[in-house]
């Protein structure tokens, strides 16, 4: 069983209703570091990403690919010169 109920009781005609207070935790971000085969390294930031703390591990050229998505962090110019010192 879990603590929210998926079924309830109400008048024929009438959605069932259930309030429920909502506590939410402490937030965490995860980077993972992966290859075709597996996980290699992650690292778990309390609270958001942002460009000071998601590349705070330096990065390796050996069979090194790093995808950026649409993320507001790729963005930054601290994160576009880490990766042309690296990498040009």
């Amino acid at each position: 069983k879990t603590v929210l109920q998926k079924f309830g009781r109400a008048k024929r005609g009438h959605c069932c209703v259930q309030r429920r207070q909502f506590i939410r935790g402490e937030r965490v971000s995860v980077l993972p570091a992966i290859n075709i085969n597996r996980i290699v390294a992650y690292n778990v930031i309390p609270g958001s990403v942002t460009p000071e703390n998601a590349f705070d591990k330096p990065l390796s050229r050996a069979q090194s690919i790093i995808i950026l998505d649409n993320c507001n962090i790729h963005h930054a110019e601290e994160v576009r010169e880490l990766i042309e010192d690296c990498y040009c």
